[in-house]
């Protein structure tokens, strides 16, 4: 009885220590991946690289990865982010074009990791002609912005 009360103890420990390593490589395994939309939009020349430039927004560290636009009438914006809390990206951003129009938020999706939060968020009713947009957001005495370039070759 003993005995069998040991193999038990030992199988649960391993079972345990497998589900931390899990817990904790699987977001680093993500951490470059990105959407098949986004490689196809690099291929097509409708993705534009955000900087490297991190801003901090309620104590998280937000950054611009780019902005997929083609003409159409949408645009995504990809973002990332990193902190303590379990969801590391603002709910709703804003998106200001050159010409000072603010586009329609239609939907954002996020996944959120122990260590940080890929989101994207989807706009609608977007100009034809933009040359560059802002994103931004504040609230509360805090904000971020970030200005990104639709025209190849500026910076």
């Amino acid at each position: 009885m003993r005995r069998m009360m040991r193999i038990i103890e030992w199988m649960l420990l391993s079972v345990l220590i497998v589900q931390v390593i899990m817990v904790t490589l699987v977001p680093l395994a993500n951490l470059n991946r990105l959407s098949d939309d986004v490689r196809k939009a690099k291929k097509q020349g409708s993705f534009f690289e955000g900087s490297p430039e991190i801003q901090t927004y309620f104590g998280k560290k937000i950054r611009l990865n780019g902005v997929l636009y083609d003409g159409d009438g949408e645009l995504s914006v990809y973002m990332t982010g990193t902190g303590k809390t379990p969801s590391k990206l603002p709910n709703r951003v804003q998106v200001q074009t050159d010409s000072g129009f603010l586009l329609d938020q239609r939907g954002s999706s996020s996944s959120n990791h122990s260590f940080r939060s890929d989101g994207d968020y989807l706009f609608s009713n977007v100009p034809q002609g933009i040359r560059s947009v802002r994103i931004f957001n504040e609230a509360y005495g805090e904000s971020f912005s970030f200005t990104i370039p639709l025209t190849r070759g500026e910076r």
